[in-house]
């Protein structure tokens, strides 16, 4: 029996854990939105949504693709029996986390007044921007952690933290969006207080959900940690190396995803700065991304997180050359995340008018219809999101960034004429945004085809072989 997991967890438990707590984690993101938007406002969550939209881009950046880039190392690993290899990744991990994670906290608080300013034309979330610069490193060196239990197929500890994380996250954001903003003697002032309040239960959430972590780690490979002994710097060295090359493919497609969450911000704020005010600006993308977007992202989390848990053992299916486990694992995830997904578009749709009037006590008529001529986005970012991680699994990671390029470029066209030339105004975001997942989807799917066609070949050669071999 492996040391590192229990062999009779199936691949569906794994999965399913770290879907479960996906789910109650979102659930939890609903349920606090409901206060801090009402404390809030939409111009305090059109400050929020700013600041969050720069950490989320820079978060991206830097250490996104850890968590999947240590668990697909380990899993290659494990396969081999290299437990010394395994430590070494999570020694390397660490060292890479901290580095790139200070790196980008630095980054961010230095050119926070240009980002917010300057790019995203919305200043007050300077102060929201600065409660969230620490919460890198934390997610950095959370994502080795993370990446690390998951690779080594114990799920439970990465799922607890989640869920704990999004508690303490919840109790934070409420509990000091409403003292902060009561020190406001302004509206605007109330805002940004209020969203800089909001922003600090990302950061602590992150810290206690590292210390949970750190806990779990200490207290169940504590034998391991006897025997640790410090790796010579010339293999520290090569591991990092090793780091760098699996997540830069990752990085360079994430970074596509990461520009269309700024692209969209900054043309829709400067190029309608001559034909709206500045307040009805920020209270419609107040709307689209403080409630619109937190309905839609429930579905497209657990659809993440499936991928997520799936990845190393998938991966590890290629590494061992197993193609026909890895094809069946991979049309697995895809038959769960699309069933899941045409359910969530269907049911958005039918409470589309109801669900925003009970949970932000928001029934105009913006917010319904952006939720509902939204909803179909649900499919194509979970489908792009599976495709983007067998082809990752697969070790074609390049596809996944030239297909994100092609579909942002041509976003970025169509975005630019509808906002300049049309009055669809917030609407045409929306459609860009759809179209971007959509397109998005097809080209990684179509890889994926190729990619199963030639292991489909291998398998018939591999049966032919043995049945001549019988002969």
């Amino acid at each position: 029996m492996d040391k590192y997991s229990n062999t009779k967890d199936s691949f569906w438990l794994k999965s399913g854990t770290l879907a479960l707590a996906a789910i109650a984690g979102r659930v939890i993101g609903l349920l606090y939105r409901i206060p801090l938007t009402r404390i809030l406002g939409d111009l305090g969550n059109n400050n929020y949504v700013c600041a969050f939209d720069i950490y989320y881009i820079v978060w991206l950046l830097s250490s996104f693709s850890l968590p999947l880039a240590v668990s697909k190392l380990i899993a290659e690993a494990r396969v081999k029996g290299e437990d010394n290899y395994v430590r070494e990744v999570l020694y390397a991990g660490f060292l890479y986390a901290a580095g790139l994670g200070l790196a980008a906290s630095i980054l961010m608080g230095i050119l926070a007044r240009t980002l917010t300013d300057t790019v995203l034309n919305t200043p007050n979330s300077i102060y929201a921007l600065y409660s969230l610069v620490p919460a890198l490193v934390i997610a950095a060196l959370l994502g080795v952690l993370r990446g690390y239990f998951q690779g080594v197929g114990k799920m439970m500890q990465s799922a607890v933290s989640q869920v704990f994380e999004q508690v303490v996250n919840a109790f934070v954001s409420v509990f000091a969006a409403e003292r902060l903003s009561a020190y406001a003697k302004t509206e605007s002032l109330k805002a940004a207080y209020g969203a800089a309040g909001a922003s600090l239960g990302t950061t602590i959430g992150g810290l206690a959900s590292l210390c949970m972590l750190i806990l779990f780690f200490v207290h169940e490979f504590r034998t391991a940690l006897k025997g640790w002994k410090r790796i010579p710097w010339l293999d520290t060295k090569q591991m990092l190396l090793r780091i760098q090359a699996t997540i830069l493919p990752m990085l360079a497609a994430s970074f596509f995803f990461s520009v269309n969450i700024a692209l969209e911000q900054g043309m829709y704020k400067h190029l309608l700065a001559d034909r709206l005010t500045a307040d009805e600006i920020g209270m419609q993308w107040g709307v689209f991304s403080g409630k619109m977007k937190t309905i839609l992202n429930f579905p497209i989390a657990v659809a993440a997180a499936i991928v997520a848990a799936s990845m190393p053992e998938i991966a590890a299916a290629f590494s061992e050359k197993k193609e026909a486990l890895a094809i069946k694992r991979s049309r697995d995830v895809w038959n769960a995340t699309l069933r899941l997904s045409i359910f969530a578009v269907l049911m958005i749709i039918a409470s589309s008018k109801a669900m925003p009037r009970l949970m932000f006590q928001d029934g105009t008529s913006l917010v319904w219809h952006l939720t509902c001529i939204g909803a179909p986005a649900i499919l194509f970012y979970s489908w792009a999101s599976v495709a983007s991680g067998i082809l990752q699994a697969a070790g074609h990671l390049k596809e996944t960034v030239w297909h994100s390029a092609f579909a942002l470029s041509l976003e970025a066209v169509s975005l630019y004429f509808l906002l300049k030339y049309t009055d669809l105004e917030i609407y045409g975001v929306l459609l860009t945004m759809t179209c971007f997942g959509l397109l998005a989807g097809i080209l990684n799917q179509i890889s994926c085809f190729r990619l199963f066609l030639k292991k489909r070949c291998v398998i018939l050669v591999k049966k032919s072989k043995e049945s001549w071999r019988h002969i």
